[in-house]
């Protein structure tokens, strides 16, 4: 049963010189080998991560923040609260990769990457748009360049350490509240609202996709 382990999960940040200081995905008795990084999108996943490890008797462990991409140097521009803190949370997960003794060799990489790369939400998409800087400038009109050059060097590091890095592509956006509309029209009668063909998923995602794939070359 894995219900409430992305809310047990959540904000928690790694402590140099522990052996994590995060909560703990897969095998509790094996070495913490895995470790999975980003925003919300990283700790909805946490429950299919853990069933992966415990399958395979393997460790692990989740480093996620609401509204945190996982993207060092990068300072959210207009965000209302929690931009410094978003910061300071990718600064420690880095720093711990880099001077702790841990077991990590894999780091899986997963966030609302369409939103960060484009900087717009999907049509009906509640919030704000998002304007990144990487270590303190604004490259263009859009967070392209912030997004992958905070990326290059992030993966460069850890492929520098001898840990593999995955980053999970993008989650098809739908553009409305799903449970919440769900229950309503079912309370109404009514049926759901049509979902976004296969067409305008691709054109939604093609940026961000786009480079997310240069990283990976």
């Amino acid at each position: 049963d894995f219900r409430g382990l992305a809310d047990k999960c959540w904000n928690l940040s790694p402590e140099v010189g522990k052996s994590s200081g995060l909560c703990s995905l897969g095998d509790k008795g094996a070495p913490e080998t895995v470790l999975v990084w980003g925003d919300s999108h990283a700790s909805a996943l946490a429950p299919a991560w853990e069933a992966l490890l415990l399958e395979q008797d393997l460790g692990g462990a989740l480093a996620a923040r609401g509204a945190c991409p996982p993207l060092p140097g990068i300072l959210i521009l207009n965000a209302d609260r929690g931009a410094l803190s978003c910061r300071t949370f990718n600064d420690r997960v880095w720093h711990w990769l880099q001077t702790a003794d841990h077991s990590v060799r894999h780091v899986v990489l997963s966030a609302y990457w369409n939103l960060y790369v484009t900087g717009r939400r999907m049509k009906g998409d509640a919030g704000n748009p998002v304007r990144l800087a990487y270590k303190g400038v604004q490259h263009n009109d859009n967070n392209v360049d912030a997004v992958t050059s905070s990326l290059e060097a992030l993966v460069s590091d850890l492929v520098s350490r001898d840990i593999t890095v995955t980053i999970i592509d993008g989650m098809p956006e739908i553009g409305w509240n799903v449970p919440v509309t769900l229950l309503f029209r079912e309370r109404l009668g009514m049926p759901p609202p049509a979902a976004p063909s296969r067409d305008m998923v691709a054109a939604r995602s093609a940026q961000s996709r786009q480079a997310l794939q240069e990283i990976a070359k």
